[in-house]
C-alpha cells in the first residue's frame, strides 16, 4: 500500500511521519517488508504528472515471505498458511498501470475497514480478492453467457471483479454482498462497461450466491472512477451509468468517484459508509443527480 495508507492505518496516533518512517525503514532492513520509490519526474513532462498525481507519487510498501511468516507464526491450517505464503509477490518489476490499479484497491479497502470501525453495528464478514480460489478456481471469475446485440443469440462473456466483500448487520443473521469495481477510465463505456453490467445480471440470475459463503440472494456493484486526471472522474462516473441504464442495469448498481471516497488523496472512513456521495443507476436519479449514502439502504 502507499505510505500514507499505511500510516493512516497503522500509526494514526503518531504526530510525526518521521519516526513511522524510521520504524519502516528498520522492517525493511530486517527483511519484513520492501519498497520501492516513485520514479523521478521532470517538471516538464506535463502527461506523466497528471498521471502520477499528488496521492500516487508515494513511496509503496509490501510485505516480502518473513514478514508474512511472522503474521502466520499462529497459522490458520498448513495448506491455508502454504496458500498465502505462495501469494507474496514482489512489487518492484510490476508495471505502473497495473501497480496503481492494486493500490487503489487497497485505498478502497482501507477506506471500507476505516468507515466500519466508525459506524456501529456493521462488520466484514468477509473480504475476496484476484487471487482467492475455490474448488472452482478463481472465486471472482465467473462465465456467464450474454446478449448478442439485438440477434437474441447469446455469447460466452468471463466476468472478472476486482473484488468482493460482504458486510454483516451486528443485530441479526442479515448480510450484504457487494462486487467493487475500479474503473481506470481504460476501458470504452459504450462496449466494454456495457457488457460488463449485462453480465453481472446474468450473474445473478444464475445463482452467484453458490460461489460464496454468503446468506442472501442479491447483490450491489460498487464503482468507483478515477480517470488520468482528476477532473475528469465525474464525466466518466456519468458515462458509466449510462451505460449500465442502457444495459437494464439499475439500482443495483452503485457509481462514485475516488475525489468522493477519499478527498485530497487521503484515506479516510468518513464517506464510504456513511457520506452521501453514492449515485445509483436509475434514471429520474440520474436526472436529479441524487446522492445517496450506502448505510441507509443497508439490511433494509
Amino acid at each position: 500500500m502507499r505510505e500514507s495508507t499505511l500510516h493512516r492505518l497503522c500509526f494514526p496516533t503518531v504526530a510525526h511521519q518521521r519516526k513511522a518512517q524510521a520504524r519502516l525503514k528498520q522492517l525493511c532492513e530486517e527483511g519484513y517488508i520492501n519498497r520501492r520509490f516513485p520514479p523521478i519526474v521532470h517538471p516538464d513532462n506535463k502527461g506523466i504528472i497528471d498521471y502520477i498525481h499528488q496521492d500516487r507519487r508515494q513511496v509503496i510498501y509490501w510485505v516480502e515471505r518473513r514478514g508474512a511468516e511472522e503474521l502466520l507464526s499462529d497459522p490458520p491450517p498448513d495448506d491455508k498458511r502454504q496458500e498465502r505464503l505462495r501469494s507474496i509477490q514482489n512489487l518492484s518489476e510490476w508495471s505502473e498501470y497495473r501497480l496503481n490499479h492494486w493500490l487503489d484497491l487497497s485505498d478502497i479497502r482501507a477506506c471500507l475497514e476505516l468507515a466500519i470501525e466508525q459506524t456501529p453495528g456493521v462488520h466484514l464478514a468477509a473480504w475476496y480478492d484476484e487471487r482467492d480460489k475455490n474448488e472452482q478456481g478463481l472465486i471472482l471469475q465467473a462465465k456467464v453467457k450474454i446478449p448478442y446485440g439485438e440477434t437474441g443469440r447469446e455469447r460466452p462473456f468471463t466476468l472478472c471483479s476486482d473484488a468482493g466483500f460482504i458486510l454483516e448487520d451486528g443485530h441479526s443473521p442479515k448480510q450484504e454482498f457487494f462486487f467493487i469495481e475500479i474503473d481506470e477510465g481504460s476501458e470504452s463505456a459504450r462496449k466494454r462497461w456495457q457488457d460488463k453490467a449485462l453480465a453481472y445480471q446474468a450473474y445473478l440470475e444464475h445463482g452467484f450466491e453458490g460461489d460464496f459463503d454468503f446468506e442472501g440472494e442479491e447483490f450491489r456493484v460498487l464503482t468507483i472512477t478515477r480517470s488520468y486526471a482528476g477532473k475528469d472522474q465525474a464525466k466518466r462516473r456519468d458515462s458509466l451509468l449510462k451505460a449500465t441504464l442502457r444495459a437494464g442495469g439499475r439500482g443495483r448498481f452503485w457509481f462514485t468517484t475516488f475525489d468522493q471516497v477519499m478527498p485530497g488523496g487521503v484515506v479516510t472512513g468518513e464517506h464510504f459508509l456513511t457520506g452521501k456521495i453514492w449515485q445509483r443507476a436509475r434514471e429520474q436519479e440520474m436526472k436529479q443527480q441524487t446522492a445517496l449514502a450506502l448505510r441507509d439502504y443497508l439490511f433494509g
